[in-house]
């Protein structure tokens, strides 16, 4: 991994979005599209570059992508995931992983 290419990667606030999202998870495409109010063409350009970055792994399913974060190799590991918590812990990304618990029926919005 370059880490310049992975810097430019977590430069775009919808790609943090994005990334926030898949904490912990596996999504499809439409799932991504719907709760962050993309267009198909502007979300697979953020997921190119993230995973051209190396921060995710992309797995076809019949007709959908499915989308995971990827662990950091050392040594920005360390950074990245840092980066993450921040990200996961401000209130203004929550609303995203509320629309998303809606989206995939779980209860208390916890999924």
């Amino acid at each position: 991994m370059d880490v310049s290419e992975i810097l430019k990667a977590l430069a775009d606030p919808n790609r943090l979005r994005v990334l926030n999202l898949l904490e912990g998870r596996t999504l499809c495409v439409c799932d991504l599209e719907e709760v962050l109010d993309l267009n198909q063409s502007n979300l697979s350009r953020h997921l190119a570059k993230l995973k051209q970055a190396g921060l995710v792994t992309a797995q076809k399913r019949g007709l959908f992508m499915y989308y995971s974060r990827r662990p950091v190799d050392p040594p920005y590991a360390a950074a990245v995931e840092a980066l993450y918590a921040a990200v996961s812990a401000d209130a203004a990304w929550d609303a995203d992983r509320q629309v998303l618990a809606q989206r995939l029926g779980c209860q208390d919005g916890r999924c």
